[in-house]
């Protein structure tokens, strides 16, 4: 009874808390540190200290002995400095990140963040929500992260184990320099979201279709293009062309020179469809497609998804690919 009473009370002080820094901190692909995003409470460490403190000045009082007293007071100002060097140490950093970013579920995704600042800023530490912590021990000087003038690019691990497209969250960053007396943090929303796409499942039973593009003629089943499947023809040599297509039988026959010309077959566009690919669940046919689509842009064809009542247009090129990768994070999971 106690844990559940327990749990639903932290379950509305993280609501109320998130809400006052929705309100407090929006949302921003770049955000500069100042007083208005910087918290800083004393550590564990920093409240034995503090303790400690308290208790050389009673017994000084008690006993009357400024000798203690002076002491009691050598590390208050030392704690309050320590306050002051933490705070400093997060402030008039600028985090940015740019772009958008992608990657296959059950794989991790490195988004690169960027830290500017005119002053160096030691012992940081940055994660995002339940990922993994990257410590930074000392901007613009540490061999581990690309550096750039006054900028340091630090890439943070993001691994997501579900396709669609999701909310990253608010980025920590935190510091307990120096002597670790004090915790310094902040949590910024960068505006960032991230579309994982169906992880790739190989498989040679996939279906290719062939069909055509509207203006293709229907009556002719492919068409030849330069390339090196099957022989077609013996061309006259021209000075320059590449040894390895000389003729040499002709040549050695004293019939002249002359080069080997190969012709490899061109299909019409490719067809790809969700239903036709082998397998009865709905994940590893959107895996299976996604495989695909990668082997369709590898070998740079053209092709065209049908999934579902969504029919995407045959196409090529980095643009097609990603728009058929969207579509198959997303499916089932916004109206088609």
């Amino acid at each position: 009874m106690f844990s559940t009473l327990r749990e639903n009370l932290l379950i509305r002080i993280n609501q109320r808390f998130s809400f006052w820094l929705n309100q407090r901190m929006p949302g921003a692909k770049k955000q500069s540190l100042s007083r208005k995003n910087i918290f800083i409470i004393p550590s564990k460490f920093g409240f034995s200290f503090l303790f400690f403190i308290f208790l050389l000045f009673i017994l000084g009082t008690n006993y009357q002995n400024n000798l203690i007293l002076f002491f009691s007071y050598l590390l208050s100002s030392l704690f309050v400095s320590a306050m002051f060097h933490c705070f400093f140490n997060l402030s008039g950093l600028t985090i940015e990140v740019k772009g958008e970013y992608a990657g296959f579920d059950q794989q991790t995704i490195y988004i690169p963040v960027v830290l500017s600042s005119e002053k160096q800023h030691f012992s940081l530490a940055m994660n995002f929500p339940i990922q993994n912590t990257v410590a930074i021990n000392q901007t613009n000087e540490n061999t581990n992260k690309k550096q750039s003038n006054n900028s340091t690019q630090v890439e943070l691990p993001l691994s997501l184990n579900s396709r669609g497209i999701f909310t990253v969250g608010r980025l920590k960053l935190a510091s307990e320099y120096s002597l670790g007396l004090f915790h310094c943090w902040t949590k910024l929303d960068l505006a960032l979201a991230v579309t994982v796409y169906p992880k790739p499942l190989a498989s040679s039973e996939i279906p290719f279709q062939q069909g055509f593009n509207e203006s293709d003629d229907k009556n002719v089943s492919a068409q030849t293009i330069a390339g090196q499947d099957d022989f077609a023809e013996l061309t006259r040599y021209r000075v320059g062309e590449p040894l390895s297509q000389v003729a040499w039988k002709q040549v050695a026959r004293g019939q002249g020179w002359h080069s080997k010309r190969y012709e490899q077959q061109q299909g019409g566009t490719t067809w790809l469809s969700l239903q036709a690919m082998p397998s009865s669940q709905l994940e590893d046919k959107l895996r299976l497609l996604c495989y695909a689509i990668l082997q369709c842009q590898q070998q740079n064809s053209e092709f065209g998804i049908e999934l579902g009542s969504l029919t995407i247009a045959p196409g090529e090129g980095r643009e097609h690919v990603t728009r058929c990768l969207t579509a198959l994070a997303i499916y089932g999971q916004v109206d088609d």
